[in-house]
């Protein structure tokens, strides 16, 4: 870990600089490396906290990324400057001696402090452009490289067997993320980043032909792999730092799903897109007459649900359940709802829709519904039409 302190020499330099700020207010994207916004006088005491997160540049501005995904702007005095390399590469070095502190990627623990506007409560060289306004972060006595976990490295594992307080079933995307197994793609989430795994000890990992795959301990049997499409049973926890083997480094971020026990993990197939349509065999002669259901027509796993449903059903995503009335077709990848009659294009995926039915008793299909079509139903009734996004 690397320390610093301040000195008369940075004073004298600083008010040099000061005495030629630039005024420039331009708010054009800067270059390569352009922006490196500095304190238009030195630090007097530095801030202790501490946060991780991988070096990146966006529009010209070093931020740091954190495990959550969120970035921040890193704020430096004038103990740090920057170059780039031949190769393009954007480094923070020493101003005093020219050593590489850290470089564009590189996974760094820097001490310091959240701050408001530096411009109004600290005061900057130069004003920040409007592409690198967010949130600020001042780096204070230390700044140090963190090791990047190796591929598939990092597979958090409870030191003694848990269940999930509660039991669910969840179909998603199995990928690696920073050398840790998530799962995206989770119908109804609102978490982009998708869900952290944790894994019972009867559950290992190896990596063959750089494709990290999950096995059974017992058996050595490969279970699912990095790119499947898996159906996962357990649960949603809190977070289990304080009972795991390893702790879980700043890039494998929550929120957390506990992989149940014994077959609780299982590949699946993707269907084909808009392949499932669950049409019932009977048109009904009455149907359900619950209050209308508004919400955004999705494609999930091949299936065509309703999810961001807004008001008694307020957050659900429902698998839509159609009859005759109503067949789909595809064009130009986008699948559409139609009028089976006359061809009318009643709905597409992304609208916003109001369906008129209910939630169904019981159900004869033409086909029977895939695993990775789960419930809750909403059954269509008399009308389904498309509105304006809430």
């Amino acid at each position: 870990m690397r320390k610093y302190a301040l000195t008369s020499v940075i004073l004298c330099l600083m008010i040099t600089a000061c005495a030629n700020q630039v005024t420039n207010t331009s708010t054009s994207v800067p270059s390569l490396g352009a922006y490196f916004p500095q304190l238009a006088a030195p630090q007097e005491l530095y801030m202790e906290a501490l946060i991780k997160g991988e070096l990146v540049l966006e529009n010209g501005c070093l931020q740091l990324r954190r495990g959550d995904g969120s970035s921040i702007l890193l704020i430096w005095d004038s103990r740090f400057s920057t170059q780039t390399t031949e190769q393009g590469v954007v480094q923070v070095i020493d101003s005093g001696t020219g050593e590489v502190l850290a470089s564009e990627g590189d996974l760094l623990a820097i001490g310091g402090g959240s701050i408001g506007n530096p411009m109004t409560s600290r005061g900057l060289k130069e004003p920040i452009p409007t592409e690198c306004l967010g949130s600020y972060y001042l780096v204070g006595g230390s700044i140090e490289k963190i090791d990047r976990p190796p591929l598939g490295a990092h597979f958090p594992q409870l030191v003694t067997p848990q269940s999930a307080p509660e039991i669910t079933v969840i179909t998603g995307e199995m990928v690696l993320d920073n050398g840790c197994l998530r799962i995206s793609g989770v119908a109804g989430a609102e978490n982009e980043d998708g869900f952290l795994l944790i894994w019972n000890l009867e559950y290992s990992t190896l990596t063959e032909l750089g494709t990290v795959q999950v096995m059974n301990s017992a058996t050595g049997k490969v279970l699912v792999s990095a790119g499947d499409l898996v159906r996962v049973s357990g649960g949603f926890i809190d977070d289990p730092s304080k009972g795991l083997i390893e702790s879980l480094p700043p890039e494998c971020a929550g929120p957390y799903f506990l992989v149940g026990r014994g077959k609780a993990i299982n590949k699946i197939g993707a269907p084909a897109s808009g392949a499932y349509f669950p049409q019932l065999i009977n048109t009904p002669s009455a149907y359900p007459d619950l209050p209308l259901m508004e919400g955004k027509l999705t494609l999930e796993n091949g299936c065509l649900r309703v999810s961001e449903v807004k008001g008694m059903l307020l957050g659900n995503s429902f698998l839509v359940i159609w009859d005759s009335r109503f067949s789909t077709r595809t064009e130009q990848g986008l699948v559409q709802v139609i009028n089976s009659s006359t061809g009318e294009i009643l709905a597409s995926v992304g609208d916003y829709v109001s369906i008129g039915g209910g939630v169904p008793a019981e159900m004869d299909l033409m086909e029977s519904i895939p695993e990775e079509c789960p419930g809750p139903y909403y059954l269509v009734g008399h009308s389904i039409k498309k509105i304006g996004r809430p």
